[in-house]
């Protein structure tokens, strides 16, 4: 036959040796329960981070340096050529200084056209800025979740200076994955073309 065991204190008064033992227990058993829960809650918080990241291939940190090889970009250093190239775009051909510093090839100058040709300068990230594709544009994301993966453009929030960017999964199975709000400096118009030919 079994006793039931009723854990608690006996009475009013400060409890005998047996309902401290009692008492102990429970605090054990507690501090157990809640051990496994946070086990429990850390073992899914990982699981969903590596599915996130199972998902199109879409793992990737942010860097201090963000040029690279392939991308449009604006020089907005009105000093750089005495003002002559601000404003101007180029497409980054050769990265420099642990990727801080870009050879760019200017578009539109001396005959260059979107596919290259025009003057060659040196330029630090710090002088450039991204440049924004219209909807529908080639782009590659240059920080952030899917860095170094090239995308579709499909929305712009002007307001928010963030757009959505579709991309494939390709290795990981072929499987699009739409990332919504990705800020305007983690993405840049690229020259995918260039970038799959010249530029590799």
């Amino acid at each position: 036959m079994m006793k039931k065991v009723v854990a608690g204190n006996c009475g009013g008064g400060g409890g005998g040796r047996e309902g401290g033992k009692k008492s102990e227990l429970e605090k054990l058993m507690e501090q157990d329960a809640a051990r496994k829960a946070a086990e429990a809650a850390a073992k899914k918080k990982k699981e969903e981070e590596e599915e996130e990241g199972r998902e199109g291939g879409m793992e990737g940190g942010r860097t201090e340096n963000w040029l690279m090889k392939g991308i449009i970009v604006k020089i907005v250093n009105k000093k750089i050529g005495g003002g002559k190239y601000y404003k101007k775009k180029g497409r980054v051909e050769k990265l420099l200084e642990g990727g801080f510093v870009g050879e760019i090839c200017l578009l539109g100058e001396e005959g260059g056209r979107e596919g290259g040709g025009g003057a060659r300068l040196r330029i630090d990230q710090e002088e450039l800025e991204t440049v924004i594709p219209a909807v529908g544009g080639r782009v590659l994301i240059l920080n952030g979740k899917g860095k170094g993966i090239e995308g579709e453009m499909v929305g712009l929030d002007v307001e928010k200076y963030a757009c959505t960017v579709r991309v494939g999964g390709g290795r990981e199975g072929g499987r699009e994955v739409v990332l919504k709000g990705v800020q305007y400096e983690d993405v840049c118009k690229v020259d995918g073309e260039w970038l799959r030919g010249e530029g590799r």
